[in-house]
Formats: C-alpha cells, sequence, structure tokens
C-alpha cells in the first residue's frame, strides 16, 4: 500500500503545473519533433526523406501517445512521462517491499548451520536482529516523501523568484 501512495503523492506533484515551462525543454527538441513525425509518417523521417536517428525510440512513443491523447502541447508532450515516472516509483518501492520485508530473505531470518556457525563465523541465528539494526521501510518511505515535498517546495520558491 505504501508504495501505492508515494508514487500517487509523487504523480500529482509532477501534475502541478506539468506545462510549465511553455515550449521545448532540453530534449524535448529531439523527442517532441521525432514523436511528431511518428505521427505524421509511422516513422521519424522529414518529408524530404529519411533522417539519421540518434535518440531511442520508447521515449519519442510515449510522447506520441500524450501527443496523440491530450494534444501538441506541453502537457502532452509530457504527461506521458509523468505517468512512467509515478509506475517507477511504484515499481521500485514494490521490489524495495518484497527484498527487506519478506520474510526469506530479511536479514534477522538469515541462519548458517555447519562448520562456520560452530567456529563462530557468519553464526546469525533467527533471533538475532544484527544488534538492533534492522531496515525499516516505512522510513525510507516517508524519508522520501519528505524530501520529494522540500525538493518541489524548494523548485517552486526558485522558478517563482519568492525568495
Amino acid at each position: 500500500m505504501g508504495p501505492f501512495i508515494i508514487a500517487l503523492f509523487s504523480f500529482g506533484l509532477r501534475l502541478f503545473h506539468l506545462g510549465l515551462p511553455k515550449g521545448l525543454v532540453f530534449d524535448e527538441v529531439y523527442y517532441v519533433g521525432g514523436a511528431r513525425e511518428l505521427l505524421h509518417y509511422g516513422v521519424e523521417a522529414k518529408s524530404s526523406g529519411p533522417e539519421f536517428i540518434v535518440h531511442p525510440p520508447v521515449g519519442k512513443w510515449c510522447i506520441a501517445l500524450g501527443i496523440k491523447l491530450f494534444g501538441d502541447h506541453e502537457f502532452g508532450w509530457r504527461i506521458s512521462v509523468a505517468v512512467a515516472g509515478a509506475l517507477t516509483i511504484y515499481l521500485v518501492g514494490r521490489i524495495a517491499k518484497r527484498l527487506f520485508v519478506s520474510s526469506t530473505m530479511s536479514v534477522d531470518r538469515i541462519s548458517v548451520s555447519g562448520p562456520q556457525s560452530s567456529a563462530g563465523i557468519l553464526g546469525i541465528s533467527s533471533n538475532t536482529n544484527m544488534g538492533g539494526w534492522k531496515f525499516n521501510p516505512r522510513g525510507v518511505v516517508l524519508f522520501s516523501a519528505v524530501f520529494i515535498v522540500v525538493v518541489k517546495i524548494i523548485d517552486i520558491v526558485i522558478n517563482r523568484k519568492l525568495i
């Protein structure tokens, strides 16, 4: 449930002023043009013929989908990337939860039998908690949420020149 809430929250933050700044920014110059060509010709090509393709196509496909669904403007160019970012946050959260909370993968369940254990090497019983340390995914999620909010506030303050 935690990764979903964080992903939803981050998606909401990304939607806030998604159409700003106006115009093409950074690599959008290449990706949006390529996406427009994909929509118009079905391939990346100028009207005069084929062109040298440098940037990978997946980003152009995503932007083309956004243009097709929402129109050829800033919001349409950026919405698919915002969705992909939120989906990535959700998937990484699920993977982290599976790695660090699963009873088969958690550190406090490791138990080694045999000569190493009897010699005291790598001997971690099922009751040991690594000296009281245990990974806390809720702490990571809370830290990530606070970090995202702080960075977004700083971004708004700097871009609005409120300082």
